[in-house]
């Protein structure tokens, strides 16, 4: 049987070892960098997480990026003082990593119309908490 190498890390369960110079990663945020909360308001993050973040940014060349249904200035405020490239409200609005920000276009009477409507379903469905946001409407349970 051959021990593995303290120079080179060996694979977990059939995983290729993460290649600093050519890997990137892109990391979900609830429920992945922060547990879920009963509100999305209601999340903290770690000083370990933020350490560990910027440590693999800036070992990544920073190639890691955050994917999340928050808007960009909600991660920011969560990950300060880091700013990390980050796709915002499922892929609506990105950030860059150099900082070059894009927003899909939307149709925000359509999001109106929708939020009025689901405010209709979430009054006769006790438990359930609407939050709007720029493009979208999300639904927690």
């Amino acid at each position: 049987m051959q021990r593995a190498s303290r120079d080179r890390p060996q694979p977990l369960s059939g995983l290729p070892v993460l290649d600093l110079a050519s890997h990137c990663l892109f990391l979900d945020f609830d429920g992945t960098l922060v547990e879920i909360a009963v509100r999305p308001e209601a999340v903290s993050v770690a000083a370990e997480t933020l350490a560990a973040l910027a440590a693999l940014h800036r070992r990544l060349d920073g190639a890691l990026a955050i994917v999340t249904g928050r808007p960009i200035a909600e991660i920011d405020r969560f990950l300060a003082p880091l700013v990390l490239p980050i796709a915002g409200v499922h892929g609506l609005t990105r950030r860059a990593a150099d900082g070059h920000v894009e927003q899909a276009a939307v149709d925000q009477q359509l999001v109106a119309l929708l939020a009025r409507e689901l405010g209709v379903f979430i009054d006769t469905h006790p438990g359930i908490i609407m939050e709007t946001k720029w493009g979208a409407v999300a639904l927690h349970y």
